[in-house]
């Protein structure tokens, strides 16, 4: 069941460019929650020229708040003409990037009858084209939206890309002097007489290098945008831009250049199958979202690599695009920085002991490793701390090795082991019936157990317990009994 775009997309129905493609009906809708982006498969009755859809998919996103809209339509085969092939260009443009101003001043052309789409280049970019794959992505393209099979055809028009030589301009004639007096009149004064050049040394084959001035030390910068607790950024890596800092939480499919900040986690590292090249790959938080930072350094020029590392604060700067590996938003890093963090202090003259606390360990509760906070307490000098899980032990082990590794860093801690445990209602019977005998006395236990899943369709076992008051236990006192 189909309905109209406008039905399902009801928030965004006010729009102009939406209301003129209200007649397309939705099909599908896929939707990437992590990275906020919607497509939307629209059949069509009538074609829709590009640019109403691009202004629709803006609209879209602006009503709704997600990082990207985008409308895959599908059109009647009998709207496949030469008109559309400028939008069909349009389109591809906008999915790969680098073909812009490759079809500036082309002519296009479409044989109906062969179903062949030619195209001339005013300039010699097949090779790009080529690269690219522009055939197949066009013919993909039309296949999708028109349901039609064609060629495509693309020359270059010669007579456009010849350059003709022209014979260089002659050089301008010097500006004539005015004419002087014969005599001591035609000599200039002595303070504008030109002093002779000095004579140019011979050659002797050997080449004298030029003295070019290098700051010493690493080269610092200041980003806008970075919050004041990050200080003194060193640049380990490429070149900064003027590009502001955004905190993570605001980033989204729109932007292109992006500079972020914050602390790295996940850092790893490996070689290429060439081995000449390193494969860098991290992750940077600024405790409102995070990101994942991708790169490929060689060997050679790997020397930055020691300023990263897990924890370590950094400003990166480069290219926010969608990684097809990993299928997730990443940054190609330009620039990255080396930054220091002012960490936060407790001041206190009394310190206090913090006596309620749940690590990772509290289920649903709790995301900090044992040993982060046994660490962040003796940084602050407090002298003990409690873990205080909700009814669990499991942190313990750590606890104990935390505070050890505190001593011998010279801020011993106190750990005070600790749970957070849960009262049962002691007035609900455990065990029901009543009898005479002593508590030190004989019973048996009946053990009911199943062979399979369902208590009522699977086969039974009982199993006898027989508890002496001797103390010795007697297992299976007579045969199992096994029955439906």
């Amino acid at each position: 069941m189909t309905s109209k775009i406008t039905d399902i997309l009801i928030e965004a129905a006010d729009h102009y460019s939406v209301r003129q493609i209200s007649d397309g009906e939705v099909t599908k809708i896929r939707f990437a929650e992590k990275c906020r982006v919607m497509t939307v498969f629209t059949e069509f009755c009538e074609y829709v020229d590009r640019e109403m859809l691009f202004k629709a998919e803006h609209d879209i996103r602006e009503s709704y708040g997600f990082g990207s809209v985008m409308i895959k339509p599908h059109f009647p085969s009998k709207c496949f003409n030469q008109s559309v092939l400028n939008d069909m260009v349009m389109e591809l443009k906008r999915q790969i990037s680098t073909v812009n101003g490759s079809f500036v001043n082309c002519k296009w052309s479409y044989d109906s009858k062969n179903a062949v789409v030619e195209c001339e280049l005013a300039h010699n970019a097949l090779a790009l084209l080529e690269e690219k794959h522009f055939t197949d992505e066009f013919v993909k393209l039309v296949r999708e939206e028109f349901g039609q099979t064609i060629e495509l055809r693309m020359r270059v028009n010669e007579n456009a890309t010849r350059r003709v030589e022209l014979p260089p301009p002659p050089p301008p004639a010097p500006p004539e002097k005015p004419a002087r007096a014969s005599g001591a009149a035609d000599a200039p004064p002595p303070w504008e007489e030109t002093p002779p050049p000095p004579p140019r040394p011979e050659f002797t084959g050997e080449t004298r290098a030029k003295k070019v001035k290098v700051q010493e030390g690493p080269a610092r910068l200041t980003f806008e945008g970075i919050p004041e607790k990050y200080h003194d950024p060193e640049i380990v890596f490429g070149t900064p831009k003027s590009v502001p800092a955004v905190p993570m939480v605001d980033l989204n499919p729109n932007y292109k250049k992006v500079t972020v900040y914050g602390t790295i986690f996940n850092y790893s590292t490996k070689d290429t199958k060439a081995g000449d090249k390193i494969i860098v790959s991290f992750a940077v938080t600024d405790l409102t979202s995070s990101v994942t930072v991708k790169m490929i350094a060689k060997k050679d020029e790997g020397a930055f690599l020691s300023s990263l590392g897990e924890g370590k604060c950094v400003a990166v700067q480069g290219d926010y695009k969608f990684d097809d590996f990993d299928h997730e938003f990443a940054i190609r890093p330009q620039c990255i920085a080396a930054m220091k963090e002012t960490k936060r202090t407790d001041n206190a003259e009394v310190k206090r002991v913090e006596l309620h606390l749940h690590t990772n360990m509290s289920a649903m509760d709790a995301m900090t490793p044992t040993k982060k906070l046994v660490q962040r307490a003796a940084d602050w000098g407090m002298p003990a701390i409690a873990i205080t899980d909700h009814g669990v032990a499991q942190a313990f082990p750590d606890a104990m090795n935390a505070a050890k590794a505190c001593k011998k860093n010279g801020h011993p801690i106190k750990i005070l082991y600790g749970i957070e445990a849960y009262y049962i209602d002691d007035m609900v019977d455990i065990v029901k019936g009543e009898d005479s005998r002593p508590i030190d006395g004989e019973f048996i236990v009946f053990d009911l157990e199943t062979t399979g899943l369902s208590a009522v369709s699977d086969p039974r076992q009982v199993q006898f317990f027989c508890q002496s008051p001797h103390g010795d236990t007697a297992q299976n006192r007579g045969a199992d009994r096994h029955y439906r």
